[in-house]
């Protein structure tokens, strides 16, 4: 898909952070294989912000299983890293966070 097209379905996505697009573009990427679901969450991440698997399963419409998986392997390619313990905004419980990791 061109960016160009890209950029025309973007514009009917709301919820789409355009660092999160940008980084998703970024040469980094051009070496990574991200799965489709992979891709969607990033979509969803905003540079600088956490996410718990609960905000990202709302966020994606994805279940919070298919959404802990695809966290856990973005863990260990180094797409995203270890955020600070907060309360979720859905479950109200302290949990570990997610964000982007530095360079992407």
């Amino acid at each position: 898909m061109s960016r160009e097209s890209f950029q025309a379905r973007k514009a009917h996505h709301i919820h789409q952070a355009d660092t999160a697009i940008e980084h998703f573009h970024s040469p980094l990427f051009q070496y990574r294989t991200v799965s489709k679901q992979e891709a969607l969450i990033l979509e969803h991440i905003q540079k600088g912000k956490t996410y718990t698997i609960s905000e990202l399963a709302y966020l994606t419409k994805l279940d919070k299983s298919a959404v802990s998986a695809r966290r856990n392997h973005m863990l260990k390619t180094g797409i995203l890293v270890m955020g600070k313990r907060r309360k979720c905004l859905f479950t109200e419980i302290y949990v570990q966070t997610v964000r982007l990791a530095e360079g992407v």
